[in-house]
């Protein structure tokens, strides 16, 4: 029997670069899961960040109270009527 005949596990054999080779010169597959494969085919669609008028509102009134000082308003019931009449600040669509 030829010594080239015969190829030892610990001999590396012929180089091929597009594979890639662990220590033990074994191919490296690299498998996606599931979950991930997953996560790359999903697009979230425009609706999905779309809010409803109350929680557009709400969130302006909360930013109004903490950003604009109770001062600017003169009272508390000046501050009031403007944050009932919020939602017809809305532009029509």
């Amino acid at each position: 029997m030829s010594e080239s005949s015969i190829q030892l596990q610990t001999q590396a054999t012929a180089v091929d670069t597009s594979v890639s080779l662990d220590s033990s010169g074994r191919p490296i597959n690299f498998h996606v899961s599931s979950q991930a494969r997953r996560q790359t085919k999903y697009k979230p669609r425009f609706a999905e960040f779309s809010y409803n008028t109350w929680d557009v509102c709400r969130y302006v009134i909360l930013a109004t109270k903490t950003v604009i000082p109770m001062d600017f308003w003169g009272s508390k019931y000046n501050f009031q009527m403007v944050m009932q009449r919020m939602p017809d600040f809305s532009p029509p669509m």
